[in-house]
């Protein structure tokens, strides 16, 4: 399903966000912090190709290297999640929160790209994170307990999951 880029910027408009996570979902991302510039682009690709999981109708928020990151609607409540575009069926489920995808970039931010406790906490309060000062404490000690990559991976999927819908 290719998308009309003016029907999603109604349904990204309805959901009432922060001015600095609209931000991210322009593109602009960057005029806050240049982390963002890359890891948050304009998802061009679905306004003009058909990539969406099994053509659904979904909203997107950003890109980051083909991978889309948006929300659909299901079963009365909004899901959150991340596809590759040359893998559209296999898309992963983040949450039920747009705070889901943040705490998806907090982590990556920390885990992956090893910023430091300061600049993740700076990045998250930017985002109005909820407990943006505890956000890293959490990662910090998950990464530490882990036996595993993929045992941390699972503990993050659980916390993305764990977090509320109305946390907005």
């Amino acid at each position: 399903m290719i998308l009309d880029k003016a029907m999603v910027e109604k349904e990204i408009a309805e959901l009432n966000l922060p001015e600095n996570l609209l931000k991210l979902t322009q593109g602009r991302g960057g005029e806050m912090d240049r982390v963002f510039a890359h890891r948050c682009q304009v998802p061009w690709i679905v306004y003009e190709e058909d990539v969406t999981p099994h053509g659904r109708k979904l909203t997107p928020l950003w890109e980051n290297n083909g991978r889309i990151f948006a929300f659909w609607e299901e079963a009365g409540r909004r899901e959150y999640f991340k596809f590759d575009t040359e893998l559209p069926e296999e898309y992963e489920l983040l949450g039920y929160s747009i705070f889901a995808i943040v705490a998806h970039l907090l982590v990556w931010f920390r885990a992956e790209m090893d910023l430091s406790k300061e600049k993740v906490t700076q990045l998250a309060e930017l985002l109005h994170y909820p407990d943006s000062a505890k956000i890293v404490e959490i990662i910090d000690q998950a990464q530490q307990s882990a036996e595993s990559y993929q045992a941390f991976k699972t503990w993050e999927k659980n916390y993305r999951h764990s977090l509320p819908a109305e946390m907005i």
